[in-house]
């Protein structure tokens, strides 16, 4: 069953707010709304596939891609496939820039193919990655990618969240933080703030070593051979 903006802010979020009046008192409904898409935002950023989706996609010719419109960065290059129906051909496999930079200074330049058989994501611009060989420009000829993207954001009680429903919890765990933020002048909300924080950091695993992994440079993939 798909979980609502309802589920989490009257079952949930209201109840240990104390404020369970229709449209809240001292959090009013759009508020509490805006927190959710706010909280969706931040799960997604920690957990790309929270919020991914597996697509088909054209490559332009040369070595240089980026990823579709309103996707925020590349999760994963699965294989060729032929367009536009999509079916698999040549598995693709992951490579760090180190790697192909010591093979070959020049293989930007190869010979172009229908066919890649590398890709390498960008550490410094999460939403461009390479491909080797480079691309023909052959629109019969692209890709299945898995990105990530920002959540749908949420208006009314009755919309569905923009993430699996096992997000929930944290997302709630989340608006109770910045709800808790609020009321600066109670030192007892200030403090259920931070635990709330803490929670919500330890249902999404983040640690300074997570943070770390997650760094531009140390988001790209394991090396393969070719």
């Amino acid at each position: 069953m798909a979980t609502t903006v309802g589920n989490i802010i009257e079952d949930r979020v209201r109840v240990l707010l104390r404020d369970i009046d229709d449209g809240g008192i001292s959090h009013k409904d759009e508020e509490l709304i805006s927190w959710i898409n706010e909280g969706q935002a931040e799960i997604a950023r920690i957990r790309p596939e929270a919020s991914s989706a597996t697509m088909n996609v054209a490559l332009i010719a040369g070595v240089h891609q980026t990823i579709p419109d309103g996707s925020t960065l590349l999760l994963e290059v699965v294989a060729n496939v032929d367009m536009p129906g999509g079916e698999l051909t040549r598995i693709v496999r992951s490579v760090d820039r180190d790697t192909l930079d010591k093979e070959d200074v020049n293989w930007p330049l190869a010979s172009s193919a229908d066919l890649i058989k590398r890709f390498v994501v960008s550490a410094t611009d999460p939403r461009s990655f390479y491909v080797y060989p480079p691309h023909t420009g052959n629109s019969a000829k692209g890709i299945k990618i898995v990105i990530g993207q920002a959540p749908d954001e949420v208006t009314a009680m009755t919309d569905v969240i923009g993430l699996p429903s096992i997000y929930s919890a944290p997302l709630a765990n989340y608006v109770l933080y910045r709800a808790f933020l609020k009321q600066l002048e109670s030192p007892e909300a200030q403090q259920r703030s931070i635990e709330m924080l803490n929670i919500f950091n330890e249902q999404m695993g983040v640690t300074d070593r997570n943070q770390e992994q997650r760094s531009a440079k140390n988001r790209q993939p394991a090396p393969a051979s070719r």
